[in-house]
């Protein structure tokens, strides 16, 4: 049985030289253990929806993009997970990021 998978993706403010403009957010949906991906969404919105993905082992890469140059602003996230029948949902660590502070 398919299932929707919806990838929400946790943002965090980071600074770029002055005249970088930031585009849209594209999620890759691929399988685990391959390189290329499945399917592609790119979304001004940090949320995706993949309809109907089968059962298996899948992994998601969401990044925001330069709209000019295109390419990555930042860091990319990446989460693993598996659809399968009966799957319980369990909030799980998907980012974590890093705040400075003097002393």
């Amino acid at each position: 049985m398919s299932k929707n998978v919806i990838a929400n993706l946790a943002t965090k403010p980071t600074s770029f030289p002055s005249g970088t403009q930031g585009g849209d957010f594209v999620f890759l949906m691929g399988e685990q253990g391959q390189a290329a991906h499945l399917f592609k969404i790119t979304t001004p919105e940090t949320t995706a929806t993949f309809v109907d993905v089968d059962p298996g082992k899948y992994w998601i890469d969401a990044a925001r993009m330069d709209s000019e140059a295109g390419r990555v602003l930042g860091s990319k996230a990446r989460v693993n997970f598996e659809v399968a029948k009966d799957n319980v949902l369990i909030e799980t660590a998907d980012s974590v990021s890093v705040q400075l502070e003097d002393v």
